[in-house]
């Protein structure tokens, strides 16, 4: 496990987030490994009641999942899959890669409509 591919999920609460300052400081002289705290970002989740403020995605970097989504869907599937087989693949593919990604980051109205626009 690399140090940043790691995920960790707490209580958005000043405890909690020194609490894994610590664990990670420990992690680092045990290990002697180095944590950049500068490169961290901690992206909140189901924090709708506190007054948290979090950047809008740039562009550049909603891009790429829009790129991918629509190249789940070759023009070549849509001629051999019958109409129950596209709202499936739309259903269980399409639909759920913005489904993912919208639990961590909001998408702005640009991305949905190209999204829609792909679905």
């Amino acid at each position: 496990m690399y140090t940043d591919d790691v995920a960790i999920f707490i209580n958005p609460l000043m405890q909690g987030v020194t609490a894994v300052k610590t664990i990670l400081e420990a992690f680092e002289g045990f290990l002697g490994l180095h944590i950049n705290l500068q490169k961290i970002s901690i992206h909140p989740i189901g924090c709708e009641h506190m007054d948290l403020h979090t950047r809008s995605l740039q562009k550049v970097r909603v891009q790429p999942l829009i790129e991918r989504i629509g190249q789940r869907l070759p023009a070549w599937k849509g001629r051999w899959l019958n109409r129950v087989g596209r709202l499936m693949l739309v259903s269980s593919v399409l639909s759920s890669m913005p489904n993912y990604h919208l639990t961590v980051f909001p998408l702005a109205t640009w991305a949905r409509k190209k999204i829609d626009k792909i679905r």
